[in-house]
């Protein structure tokens, strides 16, 4: 009785260490993280400072409430809405003044406890061992290594001016709340409930989060079917009209207080132009029937050739392809098509208010009539871009991480089909199955519209590779029964 006391003791001493150290272990990575990395300014983080329309609102109302807290006047914001963010005098502000720097401070805490916070789920659903719960935790961390250490923009995601700084954190916890919700045989509603509001959350701070809400669909579904509860239908259905029944009124509450008269704008065919002006050719012109249309075509279209940022240029090699359409459809965006379509809408006399959603009408217009001829090379280069994407959402970019990703794939599928060969109700094939559906959602999702870019593809890394961990130690299982049953035989 004494002894067995003992090892609960030991036990319960073990457990509540690793309650403060796990914990204190993530912190101190990202506190170590934001202390030693500058604040990151891209080219879109001028849009969350400058709260430009046409952007989700969750971000720039998170970097408007520590202006707000500091008192900071709005210097940089100007900065930001003219195109200054990366100026001399902007990065002097923002390396004098605090509202940033405690921004990317609460990111990286915010990091740090989601990181932790699944590291836990995981750890309480499949029973882990304390070494198995260190591998799983750095997992986790892949994201935030992966990144500024094999992406061209060696982007600190926990210290950039960008949604990924909350995304990123917000995913974690949604996956938790959905792996809880998975295995629960109790509170089911909780954790489904829970993962709801998460993925409202994180829509409202980047639209190609909406995956997260299709997976919450198509999950609850999953469940409803399994169960064969019928009457639990009406909870996605419900989920449906309240999602985008509340983004609509959050967005427009936003929209109303910071621009008033603007409506919003569905920016996607806007983005859906500038893929189409790289598969272009200039022959192409001819099918604008539109004089101003067919001008502003050829205006971008000959600026993007002296440049060779058409898909003529690209080289050889589906991956090679769809790296070259990823190098120069910002820069298509950014540099050519926002200032030509921009001008344009000034030069017709529209107030700048408006500017947005007129410039978005001539997109969708131009759409309608190239995209029938185009169709083919954008499959094409659709094809190429979601191979690139399930490449970058396990391993980085380029032809051997190809190789290797395909590997990985095909390990995980064959685990998945042994596991439920031996037993239909394994736990780890339905993690790996469930890691599979998010990184498939996320990556046929995003190449619809835009390049699929190593920071919109690792949303789900860490997820793949700790269901890969969780069904190697289900599959070796009956193998370490059988060795220690002949270990104490012996």
């Amino acid at each position: 009785m004494r002894e067995n006391r003992s090892r609960a003791t030991g036990k319960n001493w073990r457990e509540g260490v690793g309650q403060i150290i796990l914990p204190g272990a993530f912190l101190a990575f990202f506190g170590i993280l934001w202390y030693i990395s500058p604040v990151g300014i891209y080219p879109d983080s001028g849009s969350y400072v400058s709260m430009q329309n046409g952007r989700e609102p969750l971000y720039p109302l998170f970097l408007a409430f520590f202006r707000f807290v500091f008192r900071e006047p709005d210097t940089l914001v100007w900065l930001a809405g003219s195109g200054q963010l990366d100026s001399e005098k902007a990065m002097e502000l923002i390396t004098t003044w605090p509202a940033l720097r405690v921004a990317m401070f609460v990111q990286s805490m915010a990091a740090g406890l989601a990181c932790c916070y699944l590291t836990r789920v995981i750890q309480n659903t499949f029973s882990l061992s304390l070494p198995l719960t260190g591998l799983t935790g750095l997992c986790t961390l892949i994201p935030y290594v992966l990144t500024p250490l094999a992406s061209s923009s060696h982007m600190v995601l926990n210290k950039a001016v960008l949604t990924e700084g909350l995304t990123f954190p917000l995913s974690a916890v949604f996956t938790g709340c959905m792996v809880q919700g998975l295995f629960a045989q109790e509170k089911k509603v909780r954790y489904y409930g829970a993962a709801f509001i998460w993925s409202f959350l994180l829509t409202l701070t980047r639209n190609q989060m909406l995956v997260t809400f299709a997976v919450w669909l198509a999950v609850v579904l999953f469940e409803c079917i399994r169960c064969r509860r019928w009457k639990m239908l009406l909870f996605p259905v419900l989920g449906f009209v309240v999602f985008f029944g509340g983004r609509a009124v959050c967005n427009g509450i936003y929209n109303g207080l910071t621009h008033e008269g603007y409506t919003g704008a569905a920016t996607g065919s806007y983005n859906l132009l500038t893929t189409l002006l790289y598969l272009s050719d200039r022959e192409d012109s001819a099918l604008l029937m539109d004089e101003a249309q067919r001008r502003l075509f050829l205006e971008m279209h000959d600026q993007m050739e002296t440049e060779g940022m058409t898909r003529a240029y690209a080289p050889d090699g589906i991956l090679n392809q769809a790296y070259h359409y990823e190098e120069y459809y910002d820069r298509i965006g950014f540099e050519i098509q926002q200032p030509c379509l921009f001008d344009y809408a000034r030069a017709q006399g529209i107030p700048d208010g408006e500017a947005l959603n007129y410039v978005v009408g001539i997109a969708s217009q131009m759409d309608r009539v190239l995209f029938p001829a185009l169709a083919g090379a954008y499959l094409s280069n659709y094809t190429a871009s979601v191979l690139s994407g399930l490449t970058r959402s396990v391993a980085a970019s380029g032809m051997i991480m190809g190789i290797y990703a395909a590997c990985m794939y095909a390990l995980a599928v064959a685990l998945t089909i042994c596991l439920l060969r031996r037993d239909r109700s394994s736990r780890g094939a339905l993690l790996m199955l469930f890691a599979l559906l998010m990184i498939c959602a996320n990556v046929c999702a995003t190449a619809l519209m835009i390049m699929c870019l190593s920071r919109y593809m690792i949303y789900h890394t860490a997820l793949f590779y700790i269901a890969g961990l969780m069904c190697l130690v289900e599959a070796a299982g009956p193998y370490m029964k059988k060795r220690k049953d002949k270990s104490h035989g012996l």
